[in-house]
């Protein structure tokens, strides 16, 4: 209970000042499918990360999906994690991110950037 806890305040701590939601664009995005080599893809598809609340939405032209998140901080890095999703989110100190989703054998891969 108490490594939650403190797990919790560092996340909270690690937040920048008053963002309630670190947003998520997507600046490069490639798909590999398991017959054919990856390649670039053009999704308008962004992502929402509040670490207070330990949730991820996912979006694009039709709204938003809400999913609970496990955050995990670890060095330099935080990695977001949608459990039993195939979804997960990892960024540095920095903002720079990478989101990789697989939906069934196919797997997208996101990089650009959570301010």
């Amino acid at each position: 209970m108490m490594r939650h806890a403190l797990l919790g305040l560092l996340l909270v701590s690690w937040a920048p000042a008053g963002a309630a939601e670190l947003k998520c664009v997507w600046s490069h995005k490639s798909q590999c499918d398991p017959k054919a080599s990856c390649r670039d893809v053009t999704t308008m598809t962004s992502g929402l990360l509040d670490v207070e609340a330990r949730t991820y939405k996912r979006c694009d032209r039709n709204g938003c999906d809400s999913y609970a998140a496990e955050v995990v901080r670890a060095g330099s890095f935080t990695t977001v994690d949608l459990i039993g999703r195939g979804v997960f989110v990892k960024l540095d100190d920095d903002g720079i991110a990478t989101e990789v989703v697989s939906l069934g054998n196919t797997v997208l891969v996101s990089q650009g950037l959570c301010r």
